[in-house]
């Protein structure tokens, strides 16, 4: 009889998401759950380091069952092992959404994943307050709520990783200038899906990347260090302090009328004609797309140019080199999240507990994982070495460890960056316009305003 209510309770649940969760007393086996916004989980990007740190996770926790179970509260994992499951949703519907919601539950989930701003719209308060009384918990990664309800919310500081792809991007184009140099001199640019602000701290990371290599390779002698180092690779003669501190290595910018195509699919009208104006039009040699599923559109740009088949590719998220194979002589680099370790360590959190793996014995402990979840401590935006940071690709490779590893100087640059990107979130909280970004975009990211100039 149990079983059939159960059941019974299941179907209602999915043909009406006005049936909600409140009064139901499911006892949660404890597995995690991922839940797709309509995308694949076996992508090569995104989700899939979701589904990796998820793995991650029950993998260490598996093997550490025994040290788990002697610990208060988690008794019954002596005998019982964790699981990563999950669904991909057919589309980003909230109905769809909010009903996968439920199945991850009545299947057992202890805590669900969700990825991206699709989950905005379903993880509504009410929503939010009915798992809570469950006792199951969402991580919401890139993308944020106002006063969560037992919700992790993981953003990441993507200015950081943004500046710091531009510049050894910078870096790379000078040392290879000859094969870009040309009247207009050698160009950078990125474009966006939509105006947020998860896709403007990459793109005004990068904008200020670009900035720094301009403004301080006269005084930062690494910048040209760097840059031989590469042209040594080649078998190229350096440069000099003098040459490199001319005009002829300044990088300039492309702000186009409109750098924001208005979604993330590709083959769009718009989003193959940005990508068209930056290759053919344009001619940058160096383009940055913060758009999704538009990548595939810039590389198809570069790759049927006949004036600018020779641009590159600065991927973000992700190793998009990896992402898209067939095209990988085109990435310089990519700037990342660290998506896979926010989320195993989150994981941890969700069961009330901390794990260190640094050590050789590995220290798992109970700890207050519900101050990361009930809004009790401030949730930041995740930054620095341990979240952020850019593909050890081959064409930067030389200079990967000088820029990224071997020195601090330059992420406390790109936490530069970040004072002068939260000043900017701040102002911007109190604007209710809805085309705030895009305006924060075209008036504000811009060298001549010094509101918003990092003070490097």
């Amino acid at each position: 009889m149990k079983y059939f209510l159960k059941l019974l309770t299941v179907i209602l649940l999915i043909n009406s998401t006005s049936i909600g969760l409140i009064g139901c007393t499911i006892p949660s086996i404890g597995d995690v759950w991922i839940i797709t916004d309509g995308g694949d989980l076996f992508d090569k990007a995104f989700n899939q380091q979701v589904l990796e740190g998820s793995e991650e996770f029950t993998k260490t926790f598996n093997d550490n069952r025994t040290v788990i179970s002697n610990l208060p509260g988690n008794e019954v994992w002596k005998n019982k092992t964790m699981k990563t499951r999950w669904i991909i949703s057919r589309d980003t519907n909230v109905s769809t959404l909010q009903n996968n919601y439920n199945l991850a539950t009545f299947a057992g989930a202890k805590t669900i994943i969700v990825v991206g701003f699709n989950h905005l719209g379903a993880l509504t308060p009410a929503i939010q307050n009915q798992y809570k009384k469950l006792g199951v918990r969402f991580i919401l990664v890139d993308a944020k709520l106002e006063n969560p309800i037992d919700v992790a919310t993981l953003t990441y500081s993507a200015e950081q990783s943004g500046f710091l792809s531009a510049l050894v991007g910078a870096i790379w184009l000078a040392a290879n200038h000859e094969v870009y140099y040309d009247d207009n001199g050698l160009k950078m640019s990125t474009f966006g899906g939509l105006p947020a602000a998860t896709i403007i701290s990459y793109m005004m990371g990068y904008y200020w990347g670009v900035y720094y290599f301009n403004q301080y390779r006269n005084r930062n002698n690494d910048l040209l260090v760097m840059t031989n180092e590469l042209r040594s690779e080649k078998g190229k003669i350096g440069i000099t302090k003098a040459d490199f501190i001319s005009n002829k290595f300044k990088i300039y910018f492309d702000k186009i009328a409109k750098q924001f195509t208005g979604s993330f699919e590709s083959g769009t009208k718009s989003s193959k004609a940005i990508t068209s104006q930056l290759i053919d039009g344009y001619k940058d040699d160096i383009v940055m797309p913060v758009a999704g599923a538009q990548t595939i559109d810039l590389v198809s740009a570069v790759k049927n140019s006949t004036t600018n088949s020779k641009a590159k590719i600065i991927g973000v998220d992700v190793d998009q080199s990896v992402q898209y194979s067939y095209a990988k002589d085109t990435f310089i680099t990519s700037a990342l999240k660290g998506i896979h370790k926010s989320v195993a360590t989150w994981l941890w959190y969700s069961f009330n507990l901390d794990y260190n793996g640094d050590s050789n014995i590995p220290v798992i402990v109970a700890t207050d994982g519900d101050k990361y979840f009930n809004g009790s401590i401030p949730q930041p935006a995740l930054g620095g070495e341990q979240y952020l940071g850019i593909a050890d690709n081959d064409p930067i490779s030389t200079i990967y460890n000088k820029l990224i590893k071997d020195s601090n100087d330059y992420w406390l640059l790109a936490e530069k960056v970040t004072v002068a990107y939260n000043k900017l979130v701040n102002d911007l909280a109190t604007v209710a316009t809805p085309d705030k970004w895009e305006n924060a975009w075209k008036n504000d990211i811009d060298q001549t305003v010094e509101t918003y100039k990092p003070h490097f």
